[in-house]
């Protein structure tokens, strides 16, 4: 049990890139921003779909530097990568008086992707399901 364990770890680690989530949401306030999050954490399944190129980040990793922080350094990056998927809007208006109260709300659903990494950067993959 332990060896196929092992050699399903070794075979990802060989033969594809790493999964991680990426979403983001940004919230403004009469055209202020008052909050913004941008999110990317490590997939916990994996899946069997293939991934589609959508972008590349001409930055190499650092000796030592994992995946994960990786793509953090990186993060407005894989935000322009993934403004073109599914996005939601909430749009609120309130209006008192001579003042007007206008709020947005925007966040990009979550996305998988797999990362793969080359000798002057990294390959970023979206996951189609």
């Amino acid at each position: 049990m332990a060896r196929a364990f092992c050699l399903l770890v070794i075979s990802t680690l060989l033969f594809g890139g790493e999964e991680f989530i990426f979403w983001a949401k940004y919230s403004s306030s009469n055209s202020l921003i008052k909050y913004q999050n941008i999110s990317i954490s490590k997939a916990m399944v994996l899946s069997k779909e293939k991934g589609s190129k959508i972008c590349d980040i001409q930055s190499s990793k650092f000796n030592n530097e994992t995946t994960l922080n990786y793509l953090k350094r990186h993060q407005e990056q894989l935000f322009e990568c993934f403004i073109n998927q599914k996005v939601l809007l909430k749009d609120s208006s309130k209006f008192k008086g001579n003042s007007a109260n206008l709020k947005t709300s925007v966040t990009l659903v979550p996305v998988r992707f797999i990362v793969e990494f080359k000798p002057l950067g990294a390959t970023i993959s979206k996951i189609n399901r």
